[in-house]
Order: C-alpha cells, then structure tokens, then sequence
C-alpha cells in the first residue's frame, strides 16, 4: 500500500494567511512586478506547461501556443515557453537567436493587452541535454549515445535514442554558464518574464536530478568520465550558473538524487542540502519544485516534498502526466497546494488525457484550490492503469 502523508493542519493555516495577503495577486496577477524582495514576483496559480513531446526525440524542437489557455478565459495565471539551447546558440562563442523566445512573447504580449485582467506570467525553460548545440555535445570528446527512458517515450517503452554532452564537465559547464549571461542580458529585465527555469546537469528531460535507468546508457556516460561526485558537484553549482539573473525568479526542480553508477543507490541527505543551499543563497529569488506531483505522492521523493514543507521558499509543481496520475486531477492539485504550491503546471494536451480534454468548469474547480484550498479526496488504490476525463473512478 502507498504511504498517503496526512493533512497538515499548520501549513493549511499559513497558506490560507498566504492566500488572503496574496489573494488580488492571484485573480490579478502582475507578470514581472517588482515583489516586496525586489525580486520579480512568482507566477501564481494554474501553469500551461505546453507540450513537451518535442524532446522525446533526437533533435526535437518546441512549439508555442496559446490555444490551450484560449480555451478557459481568465483561469491561467502562467504560461512555459520552451526554448532549446542549440536553436538559440547554434555556433560556439556565437550570438544568440532569440526568434523561439521573442515570437512567443509577443503573442502572450498581445493576449495580456486584450486580456488586462488575468494576464499571463511566463516561465522560461531552455533545455540542454539533448537539446545542447553539437558543438556543446563535442567538448571534450564525441556525443554520448543514450537511451531516453522507456516511460518517456512515444509510445512509451519504444527505442527513444538521444545524444548528450559532458554536461558534468567544467567545460561544459561554463560554456552553459556563459550562454546563460546572454540569455539574462536579454530577458533579466523583461517584465514579462517571471521565473527562468535551472536546466543545468540535465540529459534526457527538463529535470536536472532525473538519470538514465537504462545499462547501456550509464555505462556509455562512466566511459566518458561520468561520475557521481562531478554530477553532484553540477547540481550544486546550478544556481551559480543563473547568477546572472538578478531580478527574474530562480526555478529549481528537485528530486531524489539517484547515483547513474552501475549498481549505486540514491541519496536523499544530498537533495535536502542543496534544497536548503538554493534558499539559503538566493532567499526568495529560489524557487523549489518537483515535477512528479500526484495523489499519492510519490514515495521517493518524499525528502522533497518533506523540505519544501520546512524551507519557506516559494514552491512550484508540474504534475505527472495525466495518465499516470489517474486523471486524478482534483486530488493531484490539492495535494499540491497543501504541501505549499503557489503555481502547478498542468499537461494540456487532450493525447494525453490533458486539461484540453477537460470542460471549463473543470479547469476552474482546479483553479479555485489555490485560493480555497481543499481536503485531499481519497483515491483508488491502486490508481486505474487507464483513464479518461476529470476524475472518472471517485
């Protein structure tokens, strides 16, 4: 039987103290103002995470969209714009192309002039990994061959072949660090632009602590140098890397750390550290996340969920993908504002079972949890391996 945590009555208590000071920020939110820290303030509420199937295969690229917060007028509080590091910074050294960026603020630009009431903030993700420009890829030494993880696939369990870089090597590193001081010094000052995503340390996904469970893959990375102490010596030094981000919010995606040496066990004491290093060095300006929200909670990450309860810093979530969640949503959501989340990104994709598939009703029932947060409802247990709709089998 899955371990469900249970309602914890103080933290009811001060998000609801969150929610009545913040409550005109939530129906009116103010994307890229100024907070009482001085730092941009945190998009609030429910997240269009747009598709991300693109990056399941080699070479995939992201499209924008804004039909899916089009369908459910003034529900939205944020949006994700996915970029790709080699799309941006095609040639070493070289400069940016910024057109992935630029066109999809202009239309959220143009959505929040015509919609002055519930305007959009915007999260930016620029994936590495895979998504590295092949001159990233090349240093020091040839691209890696990797598989992506068969849950990830499409269809999941079929080959999903990837390359990477040595993105635990120091000149990896400065390289991506020194992409992210172009970045910034285009967008840093952008009002519109909340929260920049950390997708240092990363490989397969957006997720810089998810690894490759595949044998091959792990023993292809030990041969080109891979090591547990370098990757945590990267995950560490990640929010070094977005110093040059000064304003916009700093997002960190966590989960346990899991060692990629063949036969190696996880860590958690390691996630906690560098949790509380994100929040101790950049207070408020860290936000924390998790990307595998669900009810029940997924008990690996529970050394997450457990410290985001205990830091105080802004907490963000993206679900798990509709289907393996159950189509669970109002549980899902509610559990995540209860463990502290200010935004949750939501898959939209009606493929998957996404909040396209959903009524407008639906969509805003979720939306009202962050403001009227509710008990968890209890699920089936187990979860359906199979599902349609809102929340079909409760």
């Amino acid at each position: 039987m899955v371990h469900r945590a249970s309602p914890l009555l103080f933290l009811a208590m001060v998000f609801a103290a969150c929610v009545s000071a913040c409550s005109s920020n939530l129906s009116v939110p103010t994307p890229g103002g100024a907070g009482k820290s001085g730092f941009k303030q945190p998009i609030l509420g429910l997240v269009d995470m747009q598709d991300i199937s693109w990056h399941d295969v080699e070479g995939g690229e992201p499209t924008f969209t804004l039909a899916n917060v089009n369908q459910f007028p003034g529900v939205f509080g944020g949006i994700v714009i996915n970029a790709t590091w080699d799309t941006m910074q095609p040639a070493q050294n070289g400069p940016l192309n910024t057109s992935q960026v630029d066109n999809a603020l202009s239309a959220i630009q143009t959505y929040n002039a015509q919609n002055p009431a519930h305007p959009l903030g915007v999260k930016l993700r620029t994936y590495a990994g895979s998504s590295a420009p092949l001159w990233a890829q090349q240093i020091g030494g040839t691209p890696i061959n990797i598989q992506r993880n068969p849950a990830g696939c499409n269809p999941p369990g079929s080959n999903c072949p990837l390359t990477v870089g040595r993105f635990w090597d120091p000149s990896y590193i400065a390289a991506w660090r020194a992409f992210q001081t172009l970045v910034a010094a285009k967008y840093d000052s952008n009002p519109l632009i909340n929260q920049v995503a950390v997708t240092s340390c990363i490989s397969q996904t957006d997720e810089p602590f998810i690894t490759t469970v595949d044998r091959n893959s792990k023993t292809n990375l030990i041969a080109a140098g891979y090591t547990d102490g370098a990757y945590q010596a990267c995950l560490a030094g990640a929010t070094t890397d977005y110093a040059s981000w000064k304003s916009t919010l700093i997002d960190y995606t966590f989960n346990t750390f899991t060692s990629m040496q063949l036969g190696g066990g996880t860590d958690p004491a390691f996630t906690l550290n560098t949790m509380t290093a994100c929040h101790t060095s950049l207070n408020s300006q860290c936000v924390v996340n998790n990307h595998s929200l669900s009810e029940p909670l997924v008990p690996g990450d529970s050394i997450v969920y457990s410290t985001m309860q205990t830091l105080g810093a802004p907490v963000n979530f993206q679900t798990q993908s509709p289907r393996v969640m159950g189509c669970q949503w109002t549980a899902s959501i509610a559990r995540g504002v209860q463990i502290g989340a200010i935004s949750i990104e939501a898959w939209p994709e009606t493929k998957f079972q996404g909040f396209d598939s959903l009524t407008p009703a639906n969509v805003a029932s979720l939306a009202a949890i962050f403001t009227n947060p509710i008990a968890v409802p209890t699920v089936p247990n187990p979860l359906p391996s199979t599902c349609t709709g809102f929340n079909p089998t409760s």
